[in-house]
């Protein structure tokens, strides 16, 4: 990273951090059977169980066959279980097993103390201007189209 901080230190900072709250969360999540990233589909179907691996997607940004993939690996460490779809029987339908459900509560204090640690880093006032400045930064970025 080192050798990008010259060319583009706003950027190579953005990913140390992502880095370092990512190793973190792994580490909060590994006792729980979980690997970084099953966790946000896992928080997505706690919000709305019965969904198509297409919303699903659509929903974590992700490709179909990656979700495919992790929800392989979900269902066959207990945390969720797919069923046909009865509208249609090429799809299927995911929902949270009783497992999947005592787990997402561990997953929002996870997340919760991974922020804690975050404004903890900063004066209360930096913590605020920074999230103020991130919101900006996202919204400008989502909202430039890219050639």
């Amino acid at each position: 990273m080192d050798e990008l901080r010259g060319t583009a230190p706003i950027g190579a900072r953005i990913v140390q951090i992502a880095k370092i709250h990512r190793r973190w969360v792994a580490e909060q999540l590994e006792p729980l059977g979980l690997h970084v990233g099953q966790e946000l589909l896992l928080m997505r179907l706690c919000r709305a169980e019965g969904l198509r691996q297409t919303a699903l997607a659509e929903g974590l940004g992700i490709e179909p066959p990656t979700v495919n993939r992790m929800l392989s690996r979900l269902e066959a460490a207990g945390f969720v279980e797919r069923r046909e779809d009865p509208d249609d029987a090429r799809a299927s339908l995911t929902f949270l097993t009783p497992r999947g459900r005592r787990t997402c509560e561990r997953i929002r204090e996870i997340w919760r103390e991974a922020d804690v640690r975050l404004r903890e880093a900063l004066p209360s006032d930096d913590a605020a201007e920074l999230e103020r400045l991130l919101d900006a930064l996202a919204r400008r970025l989502t909202d430039t189209r890219s050639p």
